[in-house]
């Protein structure tokens, strides 16, 4: 038996961050992100029984990402606390290229995903004594696209944190929130790969 495999990973990105002072207790800060993800994964598999070769499994996995993205986030300081008011959005498109050889059999797949996540939010802050809390409101609007196969989602995500001093080298956070968790490519593409003599699919997980 033989079995041997090499990957080769390129991720490139940007990052810009620019700040406005309005005044000391009013601010307003951008920032912007760009990425291009490249990644090769080959694999060369052999099985031999009496002498003879029976499996030849040739594999090959390409996997293309690219994405960018916007955050704004303007921050005023009242007598009350501080306000906090945010819009984040960022988009990916992925493509992966399966290739596989079985013996003499070929067979190859291609699958698009394309991500979009738009997050607007508002929070307020104070100090309370040793307390200092922070309470939010938001919402999530998720657009998802598979080989034209769309979908769509709202997500309500109302956050807190709290933060009480013990002392000056002690504290206790708390925070909580809901987050949203978007399936990866593999875990909602359909393409199978055979990868041995007994098993018929391989999970690739990015």
């Amino acid at each position: 038996m033989t079995d041997s495999s090499n990957n080769k990973t390129s991720s490139p990105s940007l990052n810009i961050y620019f700040q406005h002072l309005f005044s000391k207790q009013e601010n307003i800060t951008c920032s912007f992100y760009g990425l291009n993800n490249s990644t090769t994964y080959n694999r060369y598999y052999t099985e031999d029984y009496e002498n003879k070769h029976n499996i030849d499994l040739i594999s090959n996995v390409k996997e293309k990402q690219l994405g960018g993205g916007v955050s704004l986030l303007y921050e005023k300081q009242i007598k009350t606390g501080i306000i906090n008011i945010g819009l984040t959005e960022r988009s990916t498109f992925t493509r992966d290229n399966y290739n596989n050889t079985w013996n003499s059999s070929q067979s190859s797949n291609k699958t698009d995903l394309d991500l979009h996540n738009l997050y607007l939010y508002a929070q307020f802050g104070n100090k309370w004594k040793r307390l200092y809390y922070r309470i939010g409101v938001g919402a999530n609007s998720l657009f998802q696209s598979v080989n034209n196969d769309t979908r769509r989602y709202t997500v309500f995500r109302p956050s807190v944190a709290l933060t009480y001093s013990l002392s000056n080298s002690f504290e206790i956070n708390y925070t909580g929130s809901v987050y949203p968790t978007m399936p990866t490519l593999s875990a909602i593409s359909s393409y199978d790969q055979k990868i041995d003599s007994c098993s018929c699919k391989e999970e690739i997980r990015r």
